[in-house]
């Protein structure tokens, strides 16, 4: 599914939802169904007038497989762990930042004595844009989330890793979902799920500063931040958090050659953490360039 900039009509609704209080997942479709809700299956059998399509779902814990596998260990003796999410057709779960609706992927590892993982790494998402002017981020098909696996125990290979995760798998309607995995050393991963995997790898964001990019925070109130990406183009802006720091959602320049990110006005204090990741596109690439943007905030003014 192909990603689209923010448009002036969905940056005019964050604003206004914004103005009222309003968190925008609460009138979006993709929102979860409340159990007992028309989206559940009734008890007994298949819903009367239901389509061959309906009827042909997969059972509610087949919609997302959760695995974990290990890929061969880095020159510095860290040992890449991958959570793996394979995803009925049509389905797709989310981001770290859901967007508009929906529920952050999230997983969490149980080790033993002695090992630990770094921070999970989130492949750039891609978009699914809903009636109503909603837009998301997440994935379809083969989702990975990556982590490395570092310290030293007896018998590493033998030790027991196992990670538990929880998602919200979304179509029509969206169930809400958890699981658990223990990592099967020497597992391998072969043909469709081996070149999602590389894919979804090449789709994690590079510090902004090691593509040499350029990046200034303006002196007006509130500040917005310009990104030039030199000869390339940028594709897509995904937001950390929307919901604290975005005004005006994204601006991109003519040709898609520049970027203002709106800090949101009345802020008792300066944002913390990444403004997001953005996609660029060039023309010496096959493919986007997901780049981190995280840079210092500019003090906040009362």
């Amino acid at each position: 599914m192909t990603s689209r900039p923010r448009n002036l009509r969905h940056s005019l609704r964050y604003l206004v939802l914004a103005t009222f209080g309003l968190s925008p997942g609460a009138c979006a479709k993709d929102s979860p169904a409340p159990a007992g809700s028309a989206d559940d299956p009734p008890a007994g059998g298949d819903a009367e007038g239901a389509t061959p399509e309906a009827q042909a779902e997969p059972p509610r814990d087949e919609l997302v497989e959760f695995s974990l596998v290990a890929l061969a260990p880095e020159a510095d003796g860290s040992i890449p762990l991958v959570a793996v999410f394979d995803i009925a057709e049509h389905w797709h779960i989310y981001w770290e930042n859901p967007g508009d609706a929906g529920l952050p992927t999230k997983v969490e590892f149980i080790l033993p004595e002695g090992l630990s993982v770094g921070p999970i790494q989130y492949p750039a998402p891609i978009s699914f844009p809903s009636p109503g002017d909603i837009e998301s981020f997440g994935y379809e098909g083969h989702a990975f989330l990556f982590a490395r696996l570092e310290g030293q125990v007896a018998g590493e290979k033998e030790a027991e890793i196992k990670a538990t995760a929880s998602w919200l798998a979304c179509k029509d309607s969206c169930i809400k979902q958890s699981g658990e995995a223990t990592l099967a050393w020497g597992r391998s991963m072969t043909g469709e799920s081996l070149a999602a995997l590389e894919t979804a790898r090449a789709r994690i964001p590079q510090s902004e500063s090691a593509r040499g990019r350029v990046a200034s925070w303006s002196d007006d109130y509130p500040p917005v931040v310009s990104v030039d990406p030199g000869e390339d183009r940028i594709a897509m802006l995904f937001p950390a958090d929307p919901k604290s720091w975005i005004v005006g959602g994204l601006g991109v320049g003519p040709g898609g050659r520049d970027m203002n990110i709106h800090w949101r006005e009345g802020n008792s204090a300066a944002p913390t953490g990444p403004q997001g990741v953005v996609l660029i596109e060039s023309d010496d690439e096959d493919a986007p360039v997901a780049l981190s943007l995280d840079f210092p905030w500019p003090e906040a003014k009362h």
